[in-house]
């Protein structure tokens, strides 16, 4: 939705319009401020050799500025908004967060091998930089850590929040699968593709809003 520029205004540093929304670029940046040092903090506790590639990943090497190359951290964003709505403070969905923006990216070094791709985010891709065997490493890295955030989570049983991650990734692997039949017939239909993305993106998207509501001490099942 367009923003009239005399309607927007600051507010304790983030844009909001003349009825007190937030934007979507502000909230991201919220998001981002709030849950990236802790991103920052899972990352160093990596093998050295291991965390080189996931810091390269995710644009931290040389020096360079996380925003310029890590994305937009939508799942992370959606964790925190998701506890807001349900009456928690965002800082409380910050494990929740960490979590699925780990598996999300995770899920990224994988899948640029997979695919081949060999640009990720506006610049090479960490396998063609490392190599396969370390970029698939990282990503495995990546999903063990997301799982000790999730056991990390105060609110819930660990057991139940590591659950909600196992089934959601079994989802993406399934996702990713079928993305992999798919493109190598023709004459897909809408359903299959559908159905493929529901799994790969959706189950993500889904499990952020799950641990953000969680976090916050609603029960979502």
């Amino acid at each position: 939705m367009r923003v009239e520029q005399a309607s927007v205004q600051r507010q304790c540093g983030k844009v909001v319009d003349r009825h007190g929304v937030r934007s979507a670029s502000a909230v991201l940046a919220d998001s981002a401020a709030l849950v990236f040092p802790a991103v920052c903090e899972a990352i160093a506790e990596t093998p050295s050799h291991v965390r080189r590639v996931i810091e390269y990943h995710f644009g931290w090497d040389a020096g360079v500025a996380p925003i310029r190359y890590g994305g937009k951290a939508v799942r992370a964003a959606l964790a925190t908004l998701s506890c807001e709505a349900l009456g928690g403070a965002a800082a409380l969905a910050v494990d929740a967060a960490v979590c699925v923006e780990l598996l999300h990216n995770a899920s990224l070094l994988h899948d640029d091998i997979i695919d081949g791709d060999r640009q990720r985010r506006g610049r090479p891709a960490a396998w063609t930089v490392f190599g396969v065997p370390a970029a698939m490493l990282a990503g495995d890295a990546l999903f063990f850590l997301a799982m000790g955030r999730a056991a990390a989570m105060q609110s819930g049983t660990a057991c139940d929040s590591v659950g909600k991650v196992i089934d959601s990734f079994t989802e993406v692997i399934e996702g990713e699968y079928l993305d992999i039949l798919l493109e190598g017939r023709s004459g897909a239909t809408v359903s299959e593709v559908e159905a493929m993305a529901a799994s790969k993106t959706g189950a993500l998207i889904a499990l952020a809003c799950v641990l953000g509501g969680s976090a916050a001490g609603v029960d979502l099942d």
